[in-house]
């Protein structure tokens, strides 16, 4: 469990600069999954027949979880990924279910939440491309460095 809060390959390379600016950008775009988790549902604007309660509490779920994938620093760029993809669905549910006039009021908070998913993305892509060391992945632990005892 400690290995998921341990730094990845990336955030292990980041300045301290680096390491402030887009642990910042994460707690925000984790704020915004927790906000779309507490805010989505069918409220005042809807138009169209409402969405069963069972997928708006299963799509408040899934974005409370995208809000904590994107905090832990080896889960980060999956959480950011899937975050841009609920932003996207989040979208298009509020213009077919609640209207343009909603869909409008929204477009502002959905689209800094895809920008600052899609850099978040961009900056830890490097940790996708193979497992970190020491996560048991044999071709992780094999091109891990091996410390010889002197």
């Amino acid at each position: 469990m400690s290995s998921l809060f341990a730094p990845s390959r990336v955030s292990g390379r980041e300045t301290r600069n680096e390491r402030i600016a887009y642990t910042v950008m994460s707690v925000l775009v984790a704020i915004a999954m927790f906000l779309a988790a507490s805010g989505s549902g069918s409220g005042e604007y809807v138009t169209a027949e409402p969405p069963p309660d069972a997928l708006n509490i299963a799509g408040n779920v899934f974005a409370a979880a995208i809000g904590v994938l994107v905090l832990i620093p080896r889960t980060r760029v999956f959480g950011a990924i899937l975050a841009v993809a609920n932003m996207f669905v989040s979208m298009y549910l509020n213009y077919t279910y609640d209207g343009v006039d909603y869909f409008v009021d929204l477009i502002p908070y959905n689209t800094v939440t895809i920008m600052l998913a899609s850099i978040l993305i961009g900056h830890y892509e490097p940790d996708l491309a193979r497992p970190s060391p020491g996560t048991g992945s044999p071709d992780a632990d094999a091109a891990a460095p091996v410390e010889l005892d002197a």
